[in-house]
């Protein structure tokens, strides 16, 4: 006899039902010789309920300039994500390539041409907005296409 039980958020994450709904659960125990196992379809539960919360909140409520340690803030739940559903998602990772300084400061050129144009960089670097809400939009639309599409009833015949 096999036991799955997943909880269901209010928020409505079907996300996690329907990842589980491909993945083999464990067997129960016999009484008597373990109580791990009997907790063990839960554990997974509570930690995809808790990477699956810690994406949403990304997603949400983004921070509002994306420097290294956003983004790496950001690789983390990735990773947590990865680590619960079992799954690679490693293509939504922010590569260290798309970290730039941005431009902190511009002068024009004089009229005279003694003084050339100048523009000062920020030390920090810095993710583009529109590719990260790309990257986090991507993870949702994955989760999304995990669940089963409910069936229609049948009119007619």
């Amino acid at each position: 006899m096999k036991r799955h039980s997943v909880k269901q958020e209010a928020s409505g994450h079907e996300f996690i039902r329907a990842a589980n709904a491909t993945k083999r659960t464990r067997a129960l125990a016999p009484e008597g010789t373990s109580t791990r196992c009997s907790i063990y379809p839960m554990d997974i539960a509570n930690k995809q309920s808790l990477a699956m919360a810690r994406f949403q909140a990304f997603r949400t409520s983004p921070p509002s300039s994306w420097d290294e340690s956003a983004v790496s803030q950001f690789n983390e739940v990735v990773s947590a994500l990865e680590e619960a559903f079992e799954i690679d998602l490693s293509t939504f990772r922010i590569v260290d390539a798309e970290l730039k300084p941005r431009v902190v400061s511009f002068r024009r050129a004089s009229y005279s041409g003694r003084f050339p144009a100048r523009k000062q960089m920020s030390d920090k670097r810095f993710c583009d907005v529109h590719f990260l809400q790309r990257q986090i939009d991507g993870i949702a639309f994955y989760f999304q296409n995990l669940q089963p599409t409910p069936e229609r009833p049948k009119i007619g015949f």
